[in-house]
């Protein structure tokens, strides 16, 4: 029996391993200098290690920490948002129109199936109508418009799965209907919105189309588009520091 089980694991220990090469192959290149990265002969080990491509991004070619800051503080600010307003909606979905709710949400979330370069020019006009361009708050409102469906539907899945009887009970012992919802569901649908959350800080960490059109400054300018200036040209790639 246990033989098989081994065997059974063997071809998803091979993917793995298959999979982890080429992160491996990254690690390894980012320790070696710019003569043997660029050498007619790849080898997989550095022959001398050294850190100076990690100093370069960090210190001298990217103002990294700066970049760091900015993405962080607008995937953070998109994903709270997102995991507020998403739980309220998600909470009305559920136990307000549970017969049309998901009909209302498939409609919801209709806006997902848009690329964000379609909602580029509206989003640029209502941003510069407002004059909130090169601000995080542009940033902010355009990636919880990107995040906030998808936070809704996760969270109506929690509350579908979570008992009336729990708030009724509430309700009895002197609870407001909002004091049951905050009190008694939040807490129990919390490992939920914590997994919702990083989904919606990842959506929102990853977006390049609306982060390069709504802010133009460089201080403002989030990590991946500070990275793609750097080191991706308009006919060359810097390979190497």
């Amino acid at each position: 029996m246990r033989k098989n089980r081994n065997l059974l694991l063997l071809p998803v220990f091979i993917a793995a391993v298959i999979m982890a090469l080429p992160l491996l192959w990254m690690l390894l290149t980012s320790l070696k200098g710019n003569e043997e990265i660029v050498s007619g002969i790849p080898s997989l080990l550095p022959q001398t290690v050294t850190l100076e491509q990690y100093d370069a991004v960090l210190f001298q070619d990217v103002p990294f920490f700066t970049l760091l800051k900015n993405s962080l503080i607008v995937a953070c600010g998109s994903s709270l948002i997102a995991i507020l307003f998403g739980n309220l909606a998600a909470y009305g979905f559920s136990r307000y129109m549970p017969k049309h709710g998901n009909g209302i949400l498939t409609l919801f979330l209709i806006a997902q199936l848009f690329p964000s370069v379609m909602l580029t020019v509206p989003f640029y006009s209502l941003m510069a109508d407002a004059k909130l361009l090169n601000s995080y708050f542009s940033l902010i409102v355009a990636n919880t418009s990107l995040a906030l469906p998808y936070a809704t539907y996760m969270m109506k899945g929690y509350y579908d799965n979570l008992p009336k009887d729990l708030e009724n009970a509430a309700c009895l012992d002197g609870c407001t209907r909002f004091q049951a919802y905050y009190r008694i569901c939040v807490p129990l649908c919390s490992t939920g919105s914590i997994a919702t959350f990083f989904m919606a800080f990842i959506i929102s960490w990853d977006e390049y189309v609306l982060a390069l059109s709504l802010v133009t400054k460089e201080h403002l300018t989030t990590l991946p588009i500070g990275i793609v200036k750097a080191f991706v040209g308009q006919f060359s790639i810097r390979w190497v520091s």
